[in-house]
């Protein structure tokens, strides 16, 4: 009896020394920012910790705070070994469908910011410098696509260890029940362009009925654009209309799951609203299908044109 209380008392001190200890450079990482919000809202912005030591992490008494000064955030709680910790900004309704572990107030900036955190003696414990170096390093605000580190255990100080989600590895739904264009609570996302690509055997993507005219102001002319695809069977398949200038424009297909492998889509030249018909001009069609039992993504891209009437 005398063991079991000794080995009882050895594992609360332990737990106790692992909790009350400051943290070392790289403990807990600034994982992930939505600096841009989601797509319910530019206002909904969140970010992401990762612990990446073996022991849970009192948070009590760290700080994240940006260069210049909004937001500062008095951290409060406890992030596992090995685990994340949600902060959503202005109340839980952020990420509807995953409970956050704190609250803050105070915006980031669109242009970029410097984010650090230090831990309660004041000890930098992770730094971001997007700021510093000339703008965000990853995430786009149209879509509301998060910048993920790509490794937890490497410095978030360049570039290089960040990317934006790629649109198909997702998690969480935003206050109007939109796909988090990010992994808030879950493992980033992978650079698919380092993946290895299907080799298709025939054209992953086609585009017929271009160009065609929307504005249905020519007689005889298509008034919808199809673009076909071929792909590995049982795929999971993104479709999304970019304009020449990269700018995400309407998403035709999203995160669908297609046995077959082999299909078509009509575009009838409204962006995402589905209401407003975009310019008369040239836009991209690209598609990503993502094998799930292998990692393997086959892309394709094709032009298709809007056309209208000359006066």
């Amino acid at each position: 009896m005398r063991k079991l209380i000794i080995l009882k008392l050895a594992g609360i001190l332990f737990l106790y020394i692992g909790l009350s200890l400051g943290g070392s450079p790289g403990d807990v990482v600034i994982n992930e920012i939505a600096w841009m919000g989601t797509p319910c809202s530019d206002y909904d912005e969140w970010i992401e910790l990762y612990n990446n030591s073996l022991l849970p992490v009192d948070l009590t008494g760290w700080s994240l705070k940006a260069g210049d000064g909004t937001p500062d955030i008095s951290l409060n709680g406890i992030i596992p070994a090995k685990g994340y910790f949600l902060l959503e900004r202005t109340n839980d309704e952020t990420i509807k469908d995953l409970e956050a572990d704190q609250i803050y107030t105070g915006a980031l900036e669109n242009t970029s910011e410097d984010i650090q955190i230090r831990d309660a003696s004041g000890n930098l414990i992770d730094s971001v410098p997007c700021e510093t170096n000339g703008g965000w390093f990853a995430g786009e605000k149209d879509g509301a696509y998060t910048m993920e580190r790509i490794d937890s255990s490497f410095p978030g100080t360049t570039k290089n260890n960040w990317h934006t989600n790629n649109g198909i590895t997702r998690n969480g739904t935003d206050a109007d029940g939109n796909p988090i264009n990010g992994t808030p609570k879950a493992e980033n996302s992978k650079e698919f362009p380092s993946q290895p690509e299907e080799e298709p055997t025939t054209k992953t993507i086609e585009v017929t009925s271009s160009p065609f005219f929307p504005y249905n102001d020519i007689s005889g002319r298509p008034t919808e654009g199809k673009i076909k695809y071929n792909v590995p069977d049982g795929s999971r398949i993104t479709l999304r209309i970019f304009d020449v200038r990269g700018g995400l424009v309407r998403v035709l297909i999203d995160q669908e799951v297609d046995p077959d492998g082999e299909g078509s889509v009509t575009w009838n030249g409204t962006d995402d609203s589905g209401n407003t018909i975009v310019p008369v001009g040239i836009y991209i069609c690209h598609i990503e299908a993502l094998k799930e039992n292998t990692g393997k993504v086959t892309k394709g891209t094709g032009t298709i044109v809007i056309g209208r009437k000359l006066k």
